[in-house]
């Protein structure tokens, strides 16, 4: 239900939206403060920066989504989703710790997906309800690219999220 609410423009919930960004102009300079971040530690191979340097110029446009903006909870993972079962269905009640933005839905799905929300009985009802575009898949990997790196940063010891950042990088790199 959160993401039937729409609007123009993209950032937070209390910008009127006239003050209100492009997506790419609003969500871009994250991924480059992440890909900055990780560039300048000893993490990943140089090959797989040099990689993301190389399709990172094609983001504008595979982020370029309209105007029409999807309210967000931005922070979406298990720990911030309340779940209550009503006959026996488990249905969201809550949710906490909402930032709120006005942003792209598959930016919200890929990080639900990433951490374990969205999982394929989520989408198939999802999808049921709302229309899935044809770029959503590359926008997910994209989005989800840039959380993989930060959470290299975060827990680097742990293979999953360089794992997790190459296979979005080939999916990337194919469908660009």
């Amino acid at each position: 239900a959160l993401h039937r609410l729409r609007s123009r423009g993209f950032g937070g919930l209390e910008l009127p939206e006239e003050q209100r960004s492009t997506w790419p102009e609003f969500w871009l300079p994250r991924f480059d403060k992440a890909f900055q971040e990780i560039s300048g530690l000893d993490l990943v191979v140089r090959q797989f920066l040099d990689d993301v340097a190389g399709v990172r110029e094609s983001f504008p446009r595979a982020l370029d989504i309209g105007q029409q903006s999807t309210f967000t909870h931005y922070d979406i993972w298990s720990g911030n989703v309340m779940i209550e079962l009503k006959g026996g269905e488990a249905v969201v009640s809550g949710f906490i710790d909402i930032p709120g933005f006005w942003a792209d839905y598959a930016r919200e799905l890929s990080f639900a997906e990433m951490f374990g929300v969205a999982d394929e009985h989520f989408y198939r009802l999802y999808w049921e309800q709302h229309e899935q575009d044809p770029g959503f898949c590359l926008r997910k990997n994209i989005y989800n690219l840039k959380m993989h790196m930060k959470h290299i940063m975060m827990y680097p010891d742990q293979s999953f999220y360089r794992r997790g950042a190459e296979s979005c990088l080939r999916f990337i790199q194919a469908g660009l």
